[in-house]
C-alpha cells in the first residue's frame, strides 16, 4: 500500500488502479492451472502486490470525487459493498470447491468487468481533484505539516486498538457460548453472521448518521463497542448476547466510513492516498494481530484462561479507543 504513492507519483492515480487490477487478475487466477506450491505461493505474493496498489485508492479516490454529505454516504456504500461481497463470496466459493480446489480460483476472474468498468467510466483522476481551500461548506486542510501528521497519528492508534478489540468477536464467541452453556457451534455460528448482517445496513445509512451526531460520531463508535463488550462480560444468556451483538455491529458498520471520513478532511489533497494507506494498513495489522494480542494480555496480564479474558481485554481496548477518540474530535 505504502509503494502506491511512488507509483501514483510516476503513472497517476488512474493508472496505477489498472495496473493494480491487471495484477490482481493475473496472479489470483494462476492456481486455475498450477499445481506447484512454490508458484502458487509466489502468486499470492504478487497477488497482495496488486491488491495494494489499488485498495487503499478504491477509498481515497472517493474524497476526489465527492464532498461533505455525498462523500459520507459513498463511504458508507463502499464499506457496505466490500461487507456483501466478501459474505456473498465466502459462500459462493463453498460450491465451487466441490468440483475442484482450483475451483476457489474461478473467483477472481471478476476482476475482468472491474478492470473494464473502471478503464470505461472514470475520468482522469487529475482533472477532479477538488479545490479544499475554496469549495464552500466543506472542512479544509492545508499542508500544516506537524498539526495533521498529528492527527493522523492518533487516528491510527485508535484504529490499530479498535480493530485488536473488535476481532475477539470472530473467534471467541464459539468458545464463549460452550463454556457458558447458552448453545453450541451452530448459534455461535448464526450469531456472528448476525453480527456482520447488521453491519451492512448501518454502513448504508452512514451518511445520515454522520449529519444527525456530526464530529461526536467518532467518539460514539468505540463506545458503543466498549458497552457491547461489558454486556457480553455481565449477562449470561443468548438473547443479552445478541443485543451486545447489535452495538457492537453498529461500531463496526460505522468506523471504517468514520476513519476514511477523517483521513479525508485531514489530508492535504496531494496526501490523500499516502494518508489513507497508512490508515488502511493500521486497520489491517488490527485485525492481523488481535488473537495474538488478545490472547497474549488475557494469559500473561489477566492470567484468565476462558474467553472472559479476551473480551476484558477487548474492553479495556475500546475504552482507550474511546479516549483516543476524544483527543481526534478535540483537535478537529
Amino acid at each position: 500500500m505504502l509503494v502506491s504513492g511512488y507509483v501514483i507519483k510516476m503513472i497517476g492515480s488512474k493508472k496505477t488502479v489498472l495496473l493494480g487490477v491487471i495484477t490482481y487478475f493475473v496472479f489470483g487466477t494462476m492456481p486455475l492451472y498450477l499445481n506447484n506450491y512454490n508458484l502458487i505461493l509466489g502468486s499470492r505474493v504478487l497477488l497482495g502486490v496488486g491488491s495494494g496498489l489499488f485498495s487503499a485508492l478504491a477509498i481515497s479516490l472517493l474524497s476526489r470525487f465527492f464532498q461533505g454529505p455525498t462523500l459520507f454516504k459513498m463511504l458508507g456504500y463502499q464499506n457496505a459493498t466490500a461487507s456483501v461481497s466478501s459474505t456473498f463470496f465466502s459462500f459462493t466459493l463453498s460450491y465451487f470447491v466441490i468440483y475442484s480446489w482450483h475451483g476457489a480460483f474461478v473467483i477472481y476472474l471478476l476482476a475482468v468487468p472491474v478492470l473494464f468498468m473502471f478503464w470505461k467510466w472514470v475520468p482522469r483522476i487529475t482533472d477532479t481533484v477538488p479545490d479544499k481551500v475554496t469549495e464552500p461548506g466543506v472542512k479544509t486542510s492545508d499542508d500544516s505539516g506537524f498539526n495533521n501528521k498529528l492527527v493522523l497519528i492518533e487516528l491510527v492508534v485508535m484504529t490499530l486498538i479498535f480493530f485488536i478489540s473488535l476481532v475477539a468477536m470472530s473467534y471467541k464467541m464459539p468458545q464463549l457460548i460452550v463454556e457458558r452453556h447458552l448453545g453450541n457451534i451452530q448459534d455461535a455460528s448464526n450469531l456472528y453472521g448476525f453480527f456482520t448482517l447488521i453491519s451492512i445496513p448501518v454502513s448504508l445509512v452512514y451518511g445520515t448518521v454522520k449529519r444527525i451526531f456530526k464530529n461526536t460520531l467518532i467518539v460514539l463508535i468505540p463506545l458503543l463497542g466498549a458497552i457491547g463488550y461489558a454486556l457480553i462480560i455481565a449477562q449470561n444468556s443468548i438473547v443479552g448476547l445478541y443485543i451486545a451483538t447489535i452495538l457492537v455491529g453498529v461500531a463496526y458498520g460505522l468506523m471504517a466510513p468514520e476513519l476514511f471520513n477523517k483521513v479525508s478532511e485531514i489530508a492535504p489533497t496531494h496526501r490523500t492516498d499516502q494518508y489513507t494507506a497508512i490508515a488502511s494498513i493500521a486497520l489491517n495489522i488490527g485485525v492481523f494481530a488481535s488473537p495474538i494480542v488478545t490472547n497474549a494480555l488475557s494469559n500473561s496480564v489477566l492470567r484468565v484462561q476462558n474467553s472472559d479474558g479476551v473480551f476484558y481485554v477487548g474492553l479495556v481496548g475500546f475504552g482507550i479507543a474511546t479516549l483516543m477518540a476524544c483527543i481526534v474530535r478535540k483537535a478537529d
